[in-house]
């Protein structure tokens, strides 16, 4: 469907809605298609309209926003056979690619460096291109992907899914994050100043720390360079097998030492709260990274009976 528009002579969408599908059948009636309707908007046919006629060319697309099929319907001819000279403009194809690639976590950069690849732009100047890219970029994330800095939604979220004590096994929960004055969750901006902790589990997890006094406890960070986004703190233990099991996920704004300290200090008294029991942790692998190793050993002289240094 892109690529049928794409090849088209310069065109004006006038019309751009959510109705009811007509695409699918019988099941239509279900789902919602986006109706559009593009105009012609060539130079060449606008030079030779008169007042008596203009250009009636125009395309009716219905395409199903559940199974992603698409009718096309063309009526009317163009005034002027000459093809409408090329723009730099963002196509229907490349949009849809750098919305995908924005969806994989990708800055504008690489989104652009990688769209020359793909679609042979060589030629294009990176100085126009980039700025187009961005704007795509920015406009996708916030509106869709919600990438955004308002944190009520994320807040929301977390007061729905916070810790109690008649929750399931295998229920998922959030702790760790900051609270106010009533108990109401109250996220940072992610900056220096006010960062953000904050800690994902189940009980059956957590109480999986039961074996760190007998096997490796392992505190890793895991994230792209490549991408944009939150750092992820990963804790588990692993045993003879060499298996790895996940006791708790952190995201954290920042892998400085206060993160890394909140983080250990947040899963150890959620271990307390769900077993009424101690931590006992024999051995401890980390990353080369002085900030966690700080951060453990200070954790470690607070909460923990230390026989030697880590």
């Amino acid at each position: 469907m892109e690529d049928f528009i794409d090849i088209q002579k310069r065109r004006l969408k006038v019309k751009n809605e959510l109705e009811r599908c007509q695409v699918c059948s019988p099941n239509g009636n279900q789902h919602q298609m986006r109706y559009i309707i593009y105009k012609c908007n060539s130079t060449s046919c606008s030079e030779s309209a008169s007042s008596l006629q203009s250009c009636n060319w125009f395309v009716k697309v219905l395409f199903c926003q559940e199974t992603l099929k698409s009718n096309i319907f063309q009526s009317g001819v163009h005034l002027s056979t000459i093809s409408s000279p090329k723009t730099s403009g963002i196509s229907l194809g490349t949009q849809r690619f750098i919305r995908e690639r924005d969806s994989a976590g990708e800055k504008p950069s690489r989104v652009m460096n990688e769209m020359v690849l793909h679609f042979k732009l060589e030629s294009a100047d990176p100085r126009e291109l980039l700025p187009r890219v961005q704007t795509r970029v920015w406009n996708h994330r916030k509106n869709i992907l919600n990438g955004n800095d308002y944190v009520d939604e994320m807040e929301a979220l977390i007061q729905k899914n916070r810790y109690s004590s008649g929750l399931g096994d295998n229920v998922a929960f959030a702790f760790g994050y900051a609270v106010g004055y009533i108990g109401e969750p109250k996220l940072g901006e992610g900056s220096d100043e006010i960062p953000l902790v904050v800690g994902f589990a189940t009980k059956t997890s957590i109480r999986r720390l039961q074996y760190a006094n007998s096997y490796m406890t392992h505190l890793d960070a895991t994230f792209k360079l490549n991408t944009r986004g939150f750092p992820v703190i990963a804790v588990g233990v692993s045993e003879l097998w060499r298996q790895f099991h996940l006791v708790c996920m952190f995201l954290v704004s920042d892998l400085k030492q206060p993160q890394w300290e909140h983080a250990i200090c947040s899963m150890l008294n959620m271990y307390v709260t769900v077993t009424s029991e101690q931590v006992h942790i024999s051995y401890v692998m980390m990353d080369a990274d002085a900030a966690q190793r700080s951060a453990f050993e200070s954790i470690a002289a607070q909460c923990l009976d230390v026989e030697s240094q880590p």
